[in-house]
């Protein structure tokens, strides 16, 4: 079973990757959900990265790899898979695009941040209250690009 904060053996559909996975979902242990997970902000190395992780329902996980898988090589077995984001109709496009949409539209009190060299690092360490900047994390969850760590860092230095 993982631990909160390491997702280092985790299946992965990765929507996202720049020197490791930025965003994407990655399945649980348990089978009634699968965690969302998305980088806010890096240092300037790109090494050290922040992000943001939401418990969702195994649905997500199960119906985003099932619209994947038929617009793609089979390669949905890989561990870490970054697929293509190309589906067999645009329906089937939009009904990938609403999963991920649902993923970043609020934040729950079980959601937390992750800070290490990646999502899957082993060292990863998670930040579990997150309720005094939940509007910053929600900000970011629909921004396109990461801010840097530093700007996030007073904040989660309190967090210790």
């Amino acid at each position: 079973m993982e631990r909160e904060g390491t997702f280092d053996d985790l299946p992965m559909i990765v929507t996202s990757y720049y020197d490791g996975p930025m965003e994407g979902l990655a399945e649980s242990s348990r089978s009634d959900e699968c965690f969302y997970f998305k980088m806010i902000a890096w240092d300037e190395g790109q090494d050290e990265r922040l992000f943001v992780v939401r418990r969702m329902d195994s649905t997500f996980f199960e119906r985003l790899k099932k619209l994947l898988g038929a617009g793609n090589s089979d390669s949905s077995n890989e561990r870490i898979w970054v697929p293509e984001w190309k589906f067999r109709s645009a329906a089937e496009e939009q009904e990938a695009n609403v999963i991920m949409e649902s993923c970043t539209s609020s934040l729950s009190d079980t959601d937390f941040l992750v800070l290490g060299r990646g999502i899957n690092s082993s060292n990863a360490r998670s930040i579990k209250e997150i309720e005094s900047i939940r509007e910053d994390v929600l900000r970011k969850l629909k921004d396109k690009s990461p801010d840097r760590l530093d700007i996030w860092w007073p904040n989660l230095a309190q967090k210790k």
